[in-house]
């Protein structure tokens, strides 16, 4: 609970790292900090943080990120996703406690959301059409 920022190239290149959890008393990923964390597939941050520097998880293939924060934070970038990790196969999911709303077209929600389950383990919200 001590720890208020995660500093700059903290963990580059820890290949044994798979999953963090960034607790609620941090506010800040600094520039680099997961870089090259190749084996790094989950990462989980609280809603205290407020800035996430500029390549923050860069080449960390196939990642996740689960944000605990129901909106972007004042101040991050409109293009938070090219600027903190630049991977095209990972994903940035946002905490919805309900199910979010769904796009123009009633397809699907608008968005990437999350939610934990009853056993508090991380679930994404998925669309299921209703049968008619």
């Amino acid at each position: 609970d001590s720890v208020t920022s995660v500093c700059e190239e903290s963990f580059s290149y820890c290949s044994s790292l798979t999953s963090v959890v960034i607790p609620d008393s941090v506010t800040s990923i600094g520039t680099r900090a997961f870089r090259g964390c190749r084996s790094l597939t989950s990462v989980t941050i609280g809603d205290s943080v407020k800035s996430i520097g500029k390549n923050a998880f860069l080449y960390c293939h196939s990642l996740t990120i689960y944000c605990e924060a129901k909106t972007k934070p004042a101040g991050w970038t409109s293009d938070w996703n090219a600027v903190s990790y630049q991977n095209d196969k990972s994903s940035v999911y946002w905490y919805s406690e309900t199910a979010p709303a769904l796009n123009a077209d009633g397809t699907a929600y608008d968005g990437n959301y999350w939610h934990y389950d009853e056993n508090g383990e991380i679930v994404v919200w998925v669309y299921v059409k209703p049968e008619e």
